[in-house]
């Protein structure tokens, strides 16, 4: 005779198995977000994410081919990943094209390629006082949008919700229009006015 296991037991291992399956899903959800949003990043950290998450490459085996140490490497990589699921890099992704090319740029450089602000004034070729200021003005402008997300009123600034990690969004198409004049009425003919005399046409 086999020994039936109690029924608390094998309650418990469905729910450890469930568990575990949820585990793996947000695993490759997360993965699979990680490899959507690379497409923003500059080529070299967008190949490592890609090497890493979409092909199963470990870093040991990447450091070998870049010359980078193991450890230095894995920081990267988790630095990328951190940057990658910030809704502040999102924000600045969904909303550079509506700045000025100097604050697009500082975005660029600091949110989504993760340059200090020194490091980016230097590459921009801007004073260290005008990239803090355009980073103290997309932080002002996300913690604006965040806010209205918060409370529900209507947010100034077009882009998706920086709460949500959606990426892509399918656009609602928009109602046809009404047309602005109206179709021409067909001429009618008029009848004739019938002959007073015989009551016959003419």
């Amino acid at each position: 005779m086999f020994a039936m296991s109690p029924p608390a037991d094998r309650h418990a291992a469905l729910d450890a198995g469930v568990e575990a399956d949820l585990r793996r899903r947000r695993r490759r959800d997360h993965t699979a977000r990680l490899v959507e949003r690379a497409v923003w990043l500059p080529p070299r950290d967008r190949a490592l994410i890609e090497a890493v998450f979409h092909h199963g490459r470990t870093v040991t085996d990447l450091a070998k081919l870049t010359g980078d140490s193991p450890r230095s490497l894995r920081r990267h990589v988790r630095q990328l990943a951190a940057r990658l699921v910030s809704p502040r890099f999102l924000f600045v992704v969904h909303h550079r094209d509506l700045w000025t090319a100097s604050r697009r740029r500082v975005g660029t450089a600091c949110f989504i390629e993760g340059l200090s602000l020194r490091a980016a004034a230097g590459q921009l070729g801007m004073s260290l006082h005008t990239v803090r200021r355009h980073t103290d003005a997309i932080e002002a402008a996300y913690e604006t949008v965040l806010a209205a997300a918060r409370t529900g009123r209507p947010r100034t600034t077009a882009g998706p919700d920086p709460r949500r990690p959606t990426e892509h969004r399918a656009a609602t198409p928009a109602p046809p229009l009404l047309p602005t004049t109206a179709a021409p009425i067909p001429p009618t003919t008029a009848p004739r006015a019938r002959s007073a005399r015989n009551g016959a046409n003419p």
